[in-house]
């Protein structure tokens, strides 16, 4: 009888080729948008070519209250190169956007063990419409990046203490702990500066590392790394932004203000539902209005889909799969915190949840 052999880590090549094709549906999908003009809040987005990091990471921005200085800077950059050109921006969001798809891939495989189920992932990905706004607006390039890096984050983190369908005996080892460690204090620095929002996506990776120890999956000395210098990642920002941010926090009627309450619950089920269905909750929220019984009837078959999806991976055999899939849904909406702390939240910030949900399709 020959016995069956474990299928084989992606190689190199593989995942070259995957980031790459990754890059052209992207840039297929979303060439209208490229090089589009500058328009509405975006002027708030750029210090016109200031080159100095000091004056972006240390000083109040002179457009707006947000401290996004990483973001800030690149804008500067290629406005001072560039021009009002946003050609280069957009060139950064695909490949950052297939990036993103890579590590969604990587999860995916690891969880399941099966090329089709990751490449299937991967796709939904990379063509998913909750990604359109972050992807083919001019601004956002620090969604892309925060949830990039709090992603990648929580990748290396899961590595570190070897959780995967089956799981991986990390017990005693401590090789790689303090250089893998030090990758997720600066992932984390680059989630968090690029966007605030970047506090959800951080969520994960501090519990997989406090999950790992309490059961005692892996001994205090192989993740205290990590968990070092994410709390060095994290107080830096929090100085920081004391320093050079002019936003408050308080309750309020304006958009960017705080609300607790059965808003939060809709600003939840907003980004999911635009996560996983391929139409916008904008041309749903337009049917609705416009009495558009075709496309409302599409948005609910799309929604019962993924939500029977959904329901077969929750129930999935006990042990390692039912416990993944139950971890990606709890992910997905803890990734959409502190976002849904607000009176009102685009589809934009639905792009946090996507690769979770991605995954868990």
């Amino acid at each position: 009888m020959h016995r069956q052999e474990a299928p084989t880590a992606p190689r190199w090549l593989e995942l070259a080729l995957i980031f790459g094709i990754g890059i052209v549906i992207t840039a297929v999908i979303y060439a209208p948008a490229w090089d589009c003009p500058f328009f509405a809040d975006d002027y708030q987005y750029g210090a016109i070519g200031e080159m100095n990091p000091f004056v972006h990471f240390a000083t109040p921005h002179v457009g707006n209250s947000f401290y996004r200085p990483i973001v800030f800077l690149v804008i500067s950059v290629t406005q001072r190169f560039f021009g009002s050109h946003t050609w280069p921006l957009h060139a950064l969001h695909y490949i950052v956007h297939a990036a993103l798809g890579l590590l969604v891939y990587l999860m995916a495989y690891r969880f399941t063990r099966s090329r089709v189920a990751a490449v299937f992932s991967w796709g939904f990905f990379i063509a998913a419409q909750g990604a359109a706004h972050g992807v083919a607006s001019n601004d956002t390039l620090t969604q892309l990046l925060s949830a990039a890096a709090g992603f990648a984050a929580l990748l290396v983190a899961i590595a570190l203490t070897g959780l995967r369908v089956p799981p991986v005996d990390t017990t005693g080892h401590t090789r790689g702990s303090i250089s893998r460690g030090m990758l997720i204090g600066v992932l984390s620095a680059l989630c968090l500066w690029s966007k605030e929002s970047g506090i959800g996506m951080l969520v994960p990776v501090g519990f997989v590392l406090v999950w790992a120890i309490w059961q005692r999956r892996v001994p205090i000395g192989r993740v205290a790394p990590a968990l070092i210098s994410m709390s060095v990642s994290a107080i830096a920002y929090l100085l920081a932004r004391s320093v050079a941010s002019t936003a408050s926090l308080h309750f309020g009627d304006a958009r960017h203000d705080l609300a607790v309450g059965l808003v939060t619950v809709k600003n939840v089920g907003m980004m999911l539902v635009a996560a996983v269905s391929p139409l916008s909750t904008v041309q749903a929220y337009a049917g609705a209005t416009n009495k558009d019984y075709i496309v409302l009837g599409v948005f609910a078959v799309l929604l019962t889909i993924a939500g029977i999806l959904v329901s077969l991976g929750l129930r999935a055999k006990a042990g390692g799969p039912r416990i993944a899939a139950v971890g990606l849904a709890a992910a997905a909406v803890v990734v959409c915190f502190p976002s849904a702390l607000q009176n009102r939240v685009s589809e934009l910030y639905a792009y946090n949840c996507l690769p979770f949900v991605a995954i868990l399709l």
